[in-house]
């Protein structure tokens, strides 16, 4: 009864249907922003927006309209390299990084490991 008074009609309303991104009149700042700072973050692009636009959003929705902008952020090393370690050795340095952390199941960690039964005599295969 509400619709027919409201609208005149019993007719249903329009079901569903696509929303469209909120950043989508934004585009331009987005990619200025990226491009002037590659190494900008999600809360200072926020920021930008807030100040800028007076738009108010989430990171994770930065984050949708970047990707689709095809704007993908590329992890890089925290650290700098070391002096005189080229490329090449980075695997190695990865490599001796690993096995030097703790597996499970060794060096008196509780936890049981890959190879270790939970509790079962018998290996359960």
């Amino acid at each position: 009864m509400a619709r027919f008074r409201a609208t005149g009609s019993v007719a249903p309303a329009r079901y569903g249907g696509h929303r469209r991104p909120v950043l989508l009149p934004h585009q331009e700042l987005l990619r200025a922003l990226v491009t002037e700072r590659p190494d900008i973050t999600l809360a200072e692009i926020r920021d930008e927006l807030r100040q800028q636009r007076g738009v108010s959003v989430c990171l994770a929705t930065i984050h949708v309209s970047l990707r689709r902008l095809g704007l993908r952020f590329k992890k890089r090393m925290a650290r700098p390299v070391r002096k005189g370690l080229v490329r090449g050795d980075l695997t190695g340095l990865r490599q001796r990084i690993r096995s030097r952390s703790s597996r499970p199941g060794q060096d008196g960690d509780p936890r049981p490991g890959p190879h270790k039964s939970y509790g079962i005599d018998a290996p359960f295969f």
